[in-house]
């Protein structure tokens, strides 16, 4: 099979791949347009490398003659191809077996071609000498007779061993077998793939954990075997290395507000419909009253925005660029939540406890005044007393109890704290339209989970998210992925 795309039904959204898969003819071809306008991107990425074209017909795939044309010019260490037995376009462009050969089935074999720096010495390919090279080299070779050239058949494998970087259209059919394989490999690669992949929950953890992301371009035109075009608007390249367009942020201007931006039904998420929409605003943070915000040290602290709700206005804040709690905050590191409620606490709160001499006690009201603790002595130990023994140390047992059901008032406004905070944190997330990957720099926002109509994907699993995925107001949104601003 060269170059192929095996379609995946899905709605009718897109009529030629659902066509063309209900008419049993899903074979579709990269053109030669389409191959240049992605890999010019990536030529410094195949210096010295061995390339792997492992869907593609040798004889008529415009990767292999891509990558043949270029040998030389991208410093290629190695070329290899291989083909699907009884492929639908082999020997039509380049006619490497005669008739004789082809009826007696030699011709319709699984194939395989290797080229190395030294084959080519002398040589200046071009696709009028491309199959004189070839075949004067003789560098196209049977695989052995029980294979039938497919990606996970073992030949293929032991060259994929070899290979440093796997270019070419896998079978949408087989597309999660595919991916897994060149996982399991650790191989680099540069594939054609659907939209609709995104969303599966074999690929989605990929994409999550910046193992995999897009290309650049969206190929839109593909050639059928008997030669007729064929357009498609939801066809991607999926890579894993490394582009500068990973790096570029996304610009974002407009302001969070409540009613621009509603909250899910069912999951602590706002929605935003477009990606040019996201607000620079709206991050994980902490809301404060007014009188709170007055209370902080502006050096350790800043606004991120203010929203009002019922009658009140909250100011949500962050720790400050530079701060210990804003590193802690930007990596996530365990406990982060935690460690910057309770500094965020002793920062707003007053409990009000003085120490006094202990001359206090000859005024001393209960009715006015709680005993909380007693410090030790200039000798640093403590204050000790009987029971009983005197009115005083009476009074020193009366405020140890007291002492213990301060502790105790304590621990509760701890637990209070602990409910308080859940109703002032933001978690900062946003569910965006899967296109956003197309701008996602992972610097810039980390991925949280992908919900579609019927799961949450997250890492390798999948968790039904009430009936139909993320609703505003009882209306389904389509696949949204949920993202969080990286502070």
């Amino acid at each position: 099979m060269s170059s192929t795309i095996q379609s995946k039904k899905r709605n009718n959204k897109n009529d030629n791949l659902h066509k063309a898969k209900s008419a049993k003819n899903d074979e579709f071809y990269t053109t030669r347009g389409t191959i240049e306008n992605e890999l010019k991107w990536y030529k410094h990425h195949f210096k010295g490398k061995v390339v792997y074209c492992n869907c593609d017909d040798p004889y008529e795939s415009e990767f292999f003659k891509y990558f043949m044309l270029q040998f030389k010019m991208l410093g290629l260490k190695k070329l290899i191809a291989t083909c699907y037995k009884n492929s639908p376009v082999a020997n039509k462009q380049f006619q490497f077996f005669s008739n004789e050969e082809l009826l007696t089935n030699r011709g319709n074999k699984a194939h395989k071609i290797e080229i190395t720096s030294e084959d080519l010495k002398g040589e200046n390919p071009s696709m009028e000498n491309m199959k004189d090279i070839l075949k004067r080299k003789k560098l196209v070779k049977n695989l052995p007779a029980k294979c039938d050239g497919s990606f996970d058949s073992k030949p293929c494998l032991k060259l994929l061993e070899e290979a440093d970087i796997v270019v070419t259209n896998p079978p949408f059919s087989q597309f999660r077998q595919f991916v897994h394989v060149l996982e399991k490999y650790h191989k680099d690669f540069l594939i054609i793939g659907n939209m609709n992949a995104i969303t599966y929950k074999e690929i989605f953890p990929l994409i999550k954990d910046n193992k995999l992301w897009l290309g650049y371009t969206h190929p839109k035109e593909f050639i059928e075997p008997n030669g007729t075009i064929k357009k498609f608007g939801n066809i991607m390249w999926f890579t894993n290395l490394d582009i500068p367009k990973r790096h570029e942020d996304l610009i974002i201007w407009k302001k969070y507000s409540p009613e621009e931006y509603p909250h899910y039904d069912n999951y602590d998420a706002i929605n935003v419909d477009k990606v040019a929409e996201i607000p620079c605003d709206y991050c994980e943070s902490w809301g404060l009253y007014p009188e709170e915000f007055e209370a902080l040290d502006k050096t350790q602290w800043e606004e991120v925005r203010r929203e009002r709700k019922e009658d009140t206005e909250l100011i949500y804040v962050i720790p400050k660029e530079g701060t210990e709690l804003r590193k802690l905050l930007h990596e996530h590191t365990d406990g982060y939540k935690e460690e910057i409620e309770h500094v965020l606490a002793k920062s707003i709160y007053c409990s009000g406890v003085m120490g006094v001499p202990i001359t206090i006690l000859d005024k001393y009201n209960p009715d006015q005044i709680e005993i909380v603790k007693f410090r030790k002595g200039n000798d640093e130990k403590d204050l000790t007393y009987t029971e009983g023994a005197s009115p005083l140390e009476a009074s020193k047992q009366a405020s140890k109890q007291a002492s213990k059901q301060a502790s105790k008032q304590a621990s509760g406004r701890l637990h209070l704290t602990s409910e308080f905070w859940s109703a002032r944190y933001c978690n900062g997330i946003i569910g965006v339209p899967i296109t956003f990957l197309d701008k996602w720099n992972p610097e810039q926002f980390r991925i949280i989970n992908g919900i579609g109509r019927y799961a949450c994907i997250e890492n390798d699993s999948t968790n039904k998210i009430g009936t139909y995925g993320t609703n505003i107001n009882g209306h389904r949104k389509y696949f949204r992925i949920h993202i969080q601003k990286i502070l």
